[in-house]
């Protein structure tokens, strides 16, 4: 399966949906050491979206 997304990779971008535990995090890592300069990881598990963009909370 690497393979193959480093052949997408090489001519277009790549979007990986499946269900939670499925491995999908653990298939961009091994990416990010086979093919570095293709790929980007951008954790955004923590991100706080509780705030507009006036800065104020949002009830």
């Amino acid at each position: 399966m690497i393979d193959q997304f480093v052949r997408a990779l090489a001519v277009d971008n790549v979007l990986s949906l499946s269900p939670r535990c499925t491995g999908k995090t653990s298939v961009l890592f091994r990416l990010c050491e086979v093919a570095p300069a293709q790929t980007v990881f951008i954790d955004l598990e923590d991100l706080d979206t509780s705030h507009d963009r006036q800065g104020t909370r949002n009830q």
